[in-house]
């Protein structure tokens, strides 16, 4: 499809780094390898799993989701929402304490070992807020990390306003505008919003000045439906 390769330019290019994807993005897209069909999601997750070091999914349902194996636990790595390691037995010490602070001692190693990972921010505040801070690497690592946020219905995060549009929709607006224009971000790393239609969402961020690029995915013509209809028929084992 003409537009996606034109967002797979963009992005190689450094023209932008955020985009909004609008218009027919829940139905299925040719793959031109061997003529099969993938949704939008897997076109992303085809794209971005060689460019970038974490690939997350989010939106107010699910909340984060980590597609590729590995990617949740590297992303808690990075960013310290990993369970506390347990100290170092020492048998001198230990043998040092009363019979009663032994063993408080060591349940308390023991409730370490089987505590749970702590969990992961759901708020919307809160996940765009982490994941911007990764992005700038507030955290120090060596090398700022790759990173590629997707935002299905992201309408719901930073509503068009008409009606009501509380604080956290605004700080939501503000975020995605910073991780569309501030220069303190890991190069490589890239939000995309999603969205049926583009009206639905803010007009700040698509509004004059905004470095986000919007890419319509329209509806396919006569043509590819019956592109699809056949290739559908080809692939499918009837049986009677």
């Amino acid at each position: 499809m003409e537009s996606l390769q034109e967002l797979k330019k963009n992005f190689s290019s450094g023209v932008s780094r955020q985009f909004l994807l609008w218009g027919d993005v829940g139905d299925y897209l040719p793959a031109s390898e061997d003529e099969k069909y993938i949704t939008l999601r897997q076109f992303l997750l085809n794209w971005l799993k060689g460019l970038v070091d974490i690939i997350i999914f989010y939106d107010i349902a699910s909340a984060m989701k980590f597609p590729i194996p590995g990617h949740e636990k590297k992303f808690r790595e990075l960013t310290g929402f990993t369970k506390r390691k347990p100290p170092e037995i020492d048998k001198k010490a230990l043998k040092a304490m009363s019979p009663k602070a032994q063993q408080e001692f060591l349940e308390y190693v023991e409730g370490l070992k089987n505590a749970p990972e702590p969990p992961l921010p759901t708020e919307p505040n809160d996940v765009l807020s982490l994941v911007r801070a990764l992005m700038e690497n507030v955290f120090c690592h060596k090398t700022k990390p790759k990173v590629a946020l997707i935002l299905p219905y992201a309408e719901t995060l930073a509503p068009a306003g008409f009606g009501e549009y509380s604080l956290g929709d605004r700080i939501n607006t503000v975020n995605l505008r910073y991780l569309a224009a501030s220069d303190n971000l890991s190069d490589g790393s890239i939000t995309i919003l999603i969205t049926k239609n583009i009206v639905d969402s803010h007009a700040s961020l698509r509004g004059r000045g905004s470095r986000l690029i919007t890419v319509e995915i329209p509806l396919p013509q006569k043509e590819e439906r019956l592109q699809f209809t056949e290739n559908l028929l080809k692939n499918t084992d009837f049986k009677t």
